[in-house]
């Protein structure tokens, strides 16, 4: 039989089990707006019967209940989401983070404006247009020093923002490995906690959920692969090494590579594989998209910079002088040390506008130099080598070739040949040819030689006599003035405007498309959360209605303990009093 007290034990397992859930369900209620805390849910059973199988048992009609109990308290969670939200938290990171970074670059080039360096460069063109025009003007000579010293300077702070972007992810890096230490350090301090609880049968569930938002966190900077273990603790892999393990946190380390730029690496010099995530996205930019931009910014000034110089050095300055390199800069930074000649800048009588000497109102080589800009080859031979503007060719009189123009030219060497009598062929490296007709010139006359199938056209003027055709061709056909050297501004062959717009159209592409898949990777991580919050969220509603059953169920439980309370007392106090004096 079972003992008088038998209910009495039945009732205060229900009191103690309702008394659980309630305590439970204000948990929930209490965390519903706490971050990363997963619903958790008390897991009811019946408690073990009386009486089991055995000789002595009593001769019961069959087993009777003991009451209940509270076999377990897990916390609401989908391991399948937890992944995919790691997954999806990383790329967002990603795209996040290379959206941010290209807007930056974005803004250096804010094309079109009157501010950007396209409007700078325009500036530069016309001012050698307006020389050209005026050439004797100390006005004109002044505003072209000027307008080369601003394209200059355009050039050497469009360098510095871009290089002050880079030095501002080496320290965002060198931040997130700190950053990334200190995750693994507190998943590590946790996989302790919740090893210690778990071997004990208990369920570490808050413990559980704060480590579950350290691996978020860590995920959107790095990309973390978790390996779950029977003692609940977790080993955290990123790019196939493992950050965590057990109790044991690696650590990553800021090391500075061959162009001073901060790299992540593991403890022994290993490099840290990162397939994605915000560190991935930094030295992408970094190494990649900024590299790649800085390094045509170096290639434009470079374009514009040499096909100045080669040109300007053909031409007369002021004083009669043969000209100068306009620009100078240095191989290894040419846009960011791109400059006038300090000579040049210092005296505005030394820029070259003329192809002849003592032709004071000669514009025609500043006219040659403003034409750049819509040129995709220019001449850049060298004088005794090959045919170079303001040579004299000298053949029983003097020619002086004033302009050679290769402006629309493919780039490569051009020989010529004699096609006959007052015929002259030029022929390209890649077998494209043309001939033409020479004429007998009387002096202080001029002759072009259009080769126009060919992109190239030279202006011959004579002043100390006549010049024969005869005489001419033989110029042209001997060694040292038999080639003419085209050189390509950019490659691939384009003019400086379209090299520049390429330029600030790769720009807004890459940021126009980090920007797009930045709010669609929002979307999805979006999307998992909110079925993250519909598997363990709180719902009050819910958490409130449960609480109107607990309380019910403990009501019901106080009563059943009152009732055999009172059966007891009778029991005691009322049981064998018949008979009695």
């Amino acid at each position: 039989m079972s003992s008088p007290f038998f209910g009495l034990d039945i009732g205060v397992s229900a009191l103690h089990t309702a008394q659980q859930l309630l305590d439970t369900a204000a948990h929930n209620v209490a965390n519903a707006n706490t971050k990363g805390y997963s619903r958790q849910r008390v897991s009811v059973v019946q408690a073990a019967p009386y009486t089991f199988p055995a000789f002595n048992r009593t001769g019961l009609p069959g087993q009777i209940g003991s009451g209940v109990t509270v076999s377990s308290i897990t916390r609401v969670r989908d391991t399948f989401l937890d992944l995919q939200v790691q997954t999806q938290t990383s790329l967002q990171g990603e795209w996040d983070t290379r959206q941010q970074e290209l807007s930056k670059i974005e803004t250096i080039f804010p094309e079109p404006s009157t501010s950007g360096l396209g409007n700078v460069i325009s500036k530069y063109w016309s001012a050698w247009q307006d020389l050209a025009s005026n050439p004797t003007s100390a006005a004109a000579r002044t505003a072209l020093s000027e307008q080369s010293a601003s394209l200059a300077m355009e050039f050497n702070r469009d360098s510095t923002q871009l290089g002050m972007i880079a030095s501002g992810i080496d320290t965002q890096v060198s931040q997130q490995i700190i950053t990334v230490n200190d995750l693994a350090k507190q998943i590590a301090s946790l996989n302790g906690q919740i090893q210690r609880v778990t071997v004990t049968g208990d369920h570490p569930n808050d413990l559980l959920d704060q480590r579950e938002l350290l691996i978020e966190k860590l995920s959107a900077i790095v990309p973390a692969t978790v390996a779950t273990h029977d003692d609940g603790t977790i080993t955290v892999l990123v790019g196939g090494t493992d950050l965590v393990s057990n109790i044991n946190a690696r650590q990553l380390v800021a090391s500075t590579d061959a162009s001073g730029h901060t790299q992540p690496t593991w403890a022994d010099g290993g490099a840290v594989a990162l397939p994605s995530g915000q560190m991935k996205a930094l030295l992408d930019v970094r190494d990649q998209d900024l590299a790649g931009y800085r390094s045509s910014l170096d290639t434009l000034a470079k374009g514009i910079a040499d096909a100045t110089n080669a040109l300007h050095r053909t031409g007369v300055d002021a004083n009669g002088n043969a000209g100068q390199d306009l620009f100078t800069y240095h191989s290894g930074n040419i846009s960011g040390t791109l400059a006038v000649n300090t000579a040049i800048a210092a005296n505005s009588q030394l820029i070259a506008a003329a192809a002849s000497p003592n032709s004071p109102g000669d514009g025609s080589m500043a006219g040659l130099i403003a034409d750049l800009q819509n040129a995709k080859a220019y001449s850049a031979g060298v004088a005794g080598v090959n045919l170079v503007g303001g040579m004299n060719l000298t053949t029983n009189t003097t020619a002086r070739l004033t302009t050679l123009d290769a402006s629309s030219a493919v780039g490569q060497t051009y020989t010529f040949s004699s096609a006959g009598p007052n015929s002259i062929t030029l022929t390209g490296a890649d077998g494209s040819t043309q001939t033409i007709s020479l004429a007998d010139m009387t002096s202080g006359t001029t002759q072009i030689l259009n080769f126009d199938q060919l992109g190239i056209k030279l202006t011959f003027s004579t002043d100390a006599g006549p010049k024969t055709a005869a005489d001419l061709i033989t110029d042209l056909t001997t060694p040292g003035t038999n080639t003419v050297v085209a050189a390509s501004i950019y490659s691939p062959q384009q003019t400086g405007s379209d090299y520049y717009a390429s330029l600030v159209g790769r720009i807004g592409t890459a940021a126009s498309q980090a920007s797009e898949m930045s709010s669609n990777q929002q979307l999805v991580v979006d999307q998992l959360n909110n079925r993250v919050q519909q598997v363990s969220g709180v719902s009050l509603d819910e958490e409130a209605t449960n609480m109107i059953e607990y309380q019910h169920a403990y009501q019901a439980a106080a009563r059943v303990i009152t009732t055999m309370d009172e059966m007891l007392n009778t029991l005691i106090n009322g049981t064998g009093l018949v008979g009695r004096g």
